[in-house]
């Protein structure tokens, strides 16, 4: 009886031991996590530059994947020829002065505010600008340079309504998205491969149907100058939805 006492008590203390062990490179690792992040964002606040772009610049340019993928439709307004859209713009690129070598950590998220992001405009833009609905969103920043930044935008955008006076006909409504300073020699914007979907987020209940959507890249050339200037388009035809309609 002794013996099963003794034997029954052994493994319990057996047992807290593991149990205070287990615990303890638990914290052990999260103090390393802790420290590896620590140290990281220190050496990209070392590194960091907001006011200029990423090397190769000035030598070469900075390549920026570029994808919007829409919400949905607020408003058309065939009268004024507008077109109001919601949706998220992905942008990436690769910035050599935040890469760093700690194993246990791949990615960390920093406020894009605090780092250089592509100065992007709206070209067609009925009303300044790409407004950004949410100011709390963060960019990831991956061990290579590489960097993710995802905005939830609206825009305003001109509409093809010449001619037309029913809203329930196709209406072409084209979003053109550019750098605002830089031209293709500095900054050069690139449709990733393969695309994501321009509709794989769009929500059903919208106002409007998208009977299509398409997106490619292009350069402007002007007489002033010899270099180009890139741009991205998002080409689409919506239909307003009514009793009946589908």
């Amino acid at each position: 009886m002794d013996v099963r006492i003794s034997v029954t008590v052994l493994l319990l203390v057996a047992v807290i031991l593991l149990g205070s062990t287990h615990g303890q490179r638990r914290d052990r690792k999260q103090q390393l996590q802790h420290q590896f992040h620590s140290q990281v964002m220190q050496e990209i606040r070392d590194a960091r530059n907001k006011d200029n772009p990423p090397p190769p610049y000035p030598e070469s340019a900075v390549n920026v994947n570029i994808s919007f993928s829409l919400l949905t439709v607020t408003d058309l307004n065939v009268k004024k020829g507008y077109v109001d859209l919601e949706g998220h713009l992905s942008l990436t690129w690769i910035d050599p002065r935040f890469r760093y070598n700690h194993d246990n950590l791949k990615a960390v998220r920093v406020n894009p505010k605090s780092i250089w992001t592509p100065d992007l405009e709206l070209y067609n833009a009925v009303q300044p600008g790409i407004q950004i609905v949410n100011d709390r969103q963060t960019a990831l920043i991956y061990d290579t340079g590489s960097v993710y930044l995802v905005n939830h935008v609206k825009m305003r955008s001109n509409c093809d309504v010449l001619g037309q006076r029913s809203a329930f006909r196709p209406t072409n409504c084209t979003v053109t998205i550019g750098s605002w300073a830089y031209s293709g020699n500095d900054l050069m914007l690139r449709l990733p491969t393969p695309q994501r979907g321009i509709l794989t987020d769009f929500k059903l209940a919208s106002s409007w149907n998208v009977t299509s959507a398409t997106s490619w890249a292009g350069e402007n050339f002007y007489s002033c100058c010899p270099e180009p200037y890139p741009w991205v388009k998002y080409s689409f035809l919506f239909e307003k939805r009514s009793v009946g309609r589908t």
